[in-house]
């Protein structure tokens, strides 16, 4: 078993490589993850993920430390034209960057995984 899921691993490290080297590209500050969340989103709900993002997962009031509204709009704008995707942006937009995939493969146990952008 492995030994499959080694070569499943290898099998994606040149595009694993590509959107790490693309995210560190377009990098962004806290609150202004606007594009690489968007984009994670997009690739959870291709692989089959139910997907919350923006309000669903984040509370206004929990938020602490969070820019300025125009700044927070301006670091939109830069995502949306450096390939944020249109449809997530809109959920994320205003500093709503939480981003959350369930996969439901029938009665538990439930596995959570935690990341951090």
């Amino acid at each position: 078993m492995y030994a499959h899921i080694e070569e499943l691993a290898d099998r994606m490290t040149e595009k694993l490589v590509a959107c790490r080297r693309d995210f560190h590209k377009h990098a962004e500050s806290g609150w202004f993850e606007m594009r690489t969340a968007s984009l994670i989103a997009r690739r959870l709900t291709d692989m089959g993920y139910e997907v919350l993002a923006g309000r669903d997962v984040c509370r206004d009031e929990s938020r602490m430390g969070l820019p300025p509204d125009q700044e927070l709009e301006k670091n939109c704008l830069r995502a949306k034209e450096q390939g944020a995707d249109t449809e997530f942006l809109e959920k994320v937009r205003g500093g709503f960057t939480g981003v959350m995939g369930i996969l439901r493969c029938g009665e538990g146990p439930t596995v959570a995984l935690r990341f951090d952008i």
